[in-house]
């Protein structure tokens, strides 16, 4: 092989890796979960947990009976996350705390109080 060839393999297989890593980038952020067994599927939106308070504000309507905290690679209800030891709880401004029953409003923000982050907890929705 020439040298020309040469430099037009190594460029063809660095473009082809940033291509890659675009595809997988705009995948990761935007892909579609499902969310039970019947196979109901939304676009998601992924906020990654940290230790202690997380504020989370919503532009649409969130319903915490539903399996919306992402937990190495299955998705969980707010109740097997308090039960597992993920989270506290899920509060609302005042510091009131949530139930499975409270469906959020678009608009409206509520915290999660985190324990554990040693599975990589995350927020989807």
């Amino acid at each position: 092989m020439n040298q020309t060839s040469s430099k037009l393999s190594f460029y063809s297989v660095a473009a082809l890796l940033v291509v890659a890593l675009g595809v997988w980038g705009v995948m990761s952020w935007q892909s579609k979960i499902s969310a039970s067994s019947e196979g109901d599927e939304f676009i998601t939106k992924s906020i990654p947990f940290k230790v202690g308070d997380n504020e989370v504000n919503l532009d649409r309507s969130l319903d915490l009976s539903g399996r919306i905290i992402g937990l190495n690679g299955s998705l969980i209800t707010i109740e097997e996350a308090k039960q597992r030891g993920i989270i506290e709880g899920v509060y609302n401004s005042k510091g009131q705390e949530l139930d499975a029953k409270d469906l959020l409003s678009p608009n409206s923000s509520f915290i999660i109080k985190v324990k554990d982050i040693s599975s990589s907890p995350a927020l989807f929705f």
